[in-house]
């Protein structure tokens, strides 16, 4: 992967990641229902290893790749209070192709535990949108 491509990749993920949700001017939440996310969920490792993960895993489909098929897959997911990805909750977020949607999928619902998300010093589910880079 390019040093382009990998910044591209960062920026995309620090734009998109998450519900980080801001509290008023008086510091209260904004409604009753939001709450203010202390520290977002990682992936064990940081991101350097995150990369390193999807570079190792993520499968570029021969056909896809035939069919000159590229783009960036954004894939919703929930991750609970103990890190680990609720499988039911992996969905794409905007449609490319069959299969690369499938293979971005794939991958999301192969990862390990993440460290879970930090809201009033205690571990919270999060929801997270990860984009996954085709080209």
């Amino acid at each position: 992967m390019s040093m382009e491509r990998l910044l591209v990749l960062v920026l995309a993920i620090i734009l998109t990641v998450g519900n980080v949700l801001a509290q008023n001017d008086s510091g209260e939440s904004a409604d009753k229902d939001t709450i203010f996310i202390q520290l977002m969920p990682t992936f064990p490792g940081g991101e350097k290893k995150l990369y390193k993960y999807i570079k190792k895993h993520l499968v570029y489909p021969k056909q896809a790749k035939k069919e000159m098929v590229t783009g960036t897959v954004k894939v919703n997911f929930t991750i609970d209070s103990t890190g680990f990805i609720l499988p039911e909750t992996v969905n794409v977020v905007n449609r490319i192709h069959p299969l690369l949607d499938a293979e971005a999928i794939k991958l999301v619902k192969g990862f390990p535990n993440w460290n879970p998300a930090i809201a009033r010093d205690r571990a919270i589910a999060c929801q997270y949108i990860l984009p996954v880079r085709f080209y």
